[in-house]
């Protein structure tokens, strides 16, 4: 499988079945920002700020971060072009970040009852963040 290149972009998955959104941005805060400024629903100032604040620090610290909002949705950052093998790593490993946030919030942990509903929303997010890139 080819992995293309990452290019600045910014996005917003709506999860259809659970009350979320999850928002991605590659390599550009300012355009990740204006996704969540843009949003149907406000998020609140001091929200907007913290995750401003996040975006903003050293990125040395980390390849991708996933923070959660108060009201659900997820965040999703990747702040630099890594190797293209490791792409596809760094994705899945976010977008789990992701999953298992969202099923905590609804009340639901990974266990063998329920691992497919975490398998199924884990993949969902995947392929939509690579229909994109």
């Amino acid at each position: 499988m080819k992995i293309p290149k990452l290019k600045k972009k910014a996005f917003k998955i709506d999860l259809v079945i659970y009350p979320y959104t999850i928002f991605i941005g590659f390599l550009d805060p300012h355009s990740l920002m204006k996704t969540l400024e843009q949003h149907k629903y406000p998020i609140k100032e001091e929200e907007l700020e913290k995750v401003r604040s996040i975006l903003e620090r050293e990125t040395s610290d980390y390849a991708a971060i996933t923070h959660p909002l108060s009201n659900g949705n997820i965040v999703i950052f990747v702040p630099e072009q890594t190797n293209p093998n490791y792409i596809v790593n760094m994705i899945t490993h976010e977008t789990l970040h992701a999953t298992e946030m969202i099923m905590s919030r609804i009340g639901m942990t990974l266990c063998e009852q329920s691992d497919e509903a975490f398998c199924y929303l884990n993949g969902y997010i995947n392929q939509e963040i690579f229909k994109q890139i």
